[in-house]
């Protein structure tokens, strides 16, 4: 009786370990599934990647002292046409942000809740000045930046 139970505890045991790692598999095959479509997108990003950080790191050097709408204009009718003319084209993501690559909604949200007003343009600001590594150009008419 003694021996059976032994078997019969073995067996249960091993059944448990078995069960674990059949939900194991099955959560990783979904997993693979969602490797599988985020390397999709890597590899489809990497194609427009250098343009992309070409335009940030531009905008965050040279834009800091023009207003909304010239940045605005430096972006879509300089930047990205010159890019686009060349003789070999440097290809962008269509509809980038900016700040996409650079800064994240918990980072905004955190410089909103120390008083940092929500508009673009301060959140544009505040993006640049974070991120250059010298003393950037920056224009305060509202004088924000003294708070």
């Amino acid at each position: 009786m003694a021996a059976k139970q032994k078997c019969q505890d073995e067996a249960d045991r091993t059944a448990y370990t078995i069960n674990l790692a059949n939900r194991l598999v099955n959560g990783l095959a979904s997993e693979n599934i969602r490797w599988r479509d985020s390397v999709a997108g890597f590899r489809k990003s990497e194609e427009t990647t250098p343009g992309d950080i070409l335009l940030i790191t531009a905008f965050v050097s040279y834009v800091g002292c023009f207003t909304k709408v010239y940045r605005v204009d430096l972006m879509e009718n300089h930047w990205r046409p010159q890019l686009a003319a060349l003789k070999v084209p440097i290809p962008v993501t269509a509809d980038i942000d900016p700040l996409s690559l650079v800064v994240d909604d918990a980072v905004v949200a955190g410089w909103n809740n120390e008083g940092l007003p929500s508009d673009r343009m301060s959140t544009e600001n505040a993006t640049i000045l974070t991120t250059c590594e010298r003393w950037p150009l920056m224009i305060d008419p509202q004088l924000q930046g003294r708070k």
